[in-house]
């Protein structure tokens, strides 16, 4: 993670966090940071810089969930004092047939990989949403960084050379040329160009989200989602839209902690708080033995819910009201054995509300997107 603080460029190391008093951005790449403390410094806000931030993180990890992608923006409105998030996941493609995916369909394995596990992508619209409701400076600028280092190129991160090596030979041949050269793909230290991801990002910051969700850009996945096998359409497309919902929260040792509602599953985490809130952790000290072990038996009990419950929350939504009561947390922490770990056990009903019915229509959990081989 790279943060830094406006107002003295103070820069977070191993031993000293940065710290600030009128701006700060922290991300997972410098450039990412950089691009969120110019639009700051040039009299943008928060949620300008989170845009600027999200798009030049789509050019600087590229194995990552860009324009292509799906994601969700927990926001805190400062005037109104209210926390909410905007979720960009969209809905399955129409036409999704999840038999395809499930033996006896042959090939079933070969397809969670590839095309036909794509779901609609939303993060642009996402980033609009957020830009109309709160933003102060013209769309545009938002963009200048991401373009600016998609045409200049970058130097590739070990981390982003390791997601390389594993995808490069699943690439179609124009996207080795892009991603590698002489046949391999790019090392660590390399520079990465890419000046058609510059293009596109102009187009988006010429003429809006719409110009994926129904315009040529949309037009350009469609087709090839019609070339590979893919059910994403120009309909899925422009049906997108992104859905501002209210965030959940619990107290955890008298903080209020806040996360995104369904359909996303942070809900998780706050589970995860929740069981961890039922032991002495001073007690137990700071990544001691005794206090990961409990992170990890909690960590399994609130996975096999997750597993559960996580599902459409149009279709059957997960009871929040009990999973994030003390009552729950209190008596699923007390499975936890303070002398040993506990094999990690599935629920045995697991999906049953992700059924073909409510797939098609339904919201992604998981699922992969566009520019991102990675599940999120």
């Amino acid at each position: 993670m790279a943060a830094v603080c406006l107002a003295a460029a103070v820069r977070n190391t191993p031993d000293q966090p940065a710290t600030g008093s009128t701006g700060m951005v922290s991300s997972a790449h410098p450039l990412a940071t950089r691009a969120g403390l110019e639009i700051l410094g040039n009299g943008g806000n928060a949620f300008d810089a989170a845009v600027a931030v999200a798009a030049t993180l789509n050019v600087v990890e590229p194995m990552m969930s860009g324009m292509g992608g799906y994601g969700v923006m927990l926001i805190f409105d400062a005037r109104k004092r209210e926390v909410r998030f905007v979720d960009s996941s969209g809905r399955m493609p129409a036409k999704l047939a999840p038999d395809v995916f499930r033996p006896p369909v042959p090939n079933h394995l070969v397809n969670l990989r590839g095309a036909k596990v794509v779901s609609t992508p939303g993060n642009a619209n996402g980033w609009e949403a957020v830009s109309r409701s709160y933003g102060k400076l013209p769309w545009r600028r938002l963009f200048e960084s991401a373009i600016r280092v998609a045409e200049e190129g970058f130097e590739v991160t070990a981390t982003t050379a390791r997601h390389l090596k594993s995808a490069f030979p699943e690439f179609p041949e124009h996207a080795k040329t892009i991603y590698g050269g002489s046949g391999q793909p790019l090392q660590a230290g390399d520079r990465l160009v890419q000046k058609d991801l510059a293009a596109s990002l102009r187009r988006v910051a010429e003429l809006g989200a719409k110009v994926i969700h129904g315009g040529e850009l949309g037009l350009a996945i469609a087709a090839a989602m019609k070339e590979t096998g893919g059910f994403v359409t120009l309909e899925d497309l422009r049906d997108n839209r992104a859905e501002w919902g209210g965030a959940i929260q619990i107290d955890y040792r008298g903080r209020q902690v806040f996360a995104p509602g369904p359909p996303t599953n942070s809900w998780n985490g706050l589970l995860r708080l929740g069981l961890m809130s039922r032991f002495d952790l001073n007690a137990a000290g700071r990544n001691t033995a005794a206090y990961l072990h409990r992170y990890a038996e909690v960590t399994k009990l609130a996975y096999s819910s997750r597993l559960r419950y996580a599902s459409d929350p149009d279709i059957a939504p997960p009871p929040l009201a009990r999973l994030l009561s003390a009552d729950y947390w209190r008596t699923e922490a007390a499975k936890v054995a303070a002398d040993r770990a506990a094999p990690f056990t599935a629920p045995a009903e697991v999906g049953r509300e992700q059924t073909h019915d409510s797939l098609r229509g339904g919201r992604p959990h998981g699922q992969r997107s566009v520019g991102n081989p990675n599940h999120r």
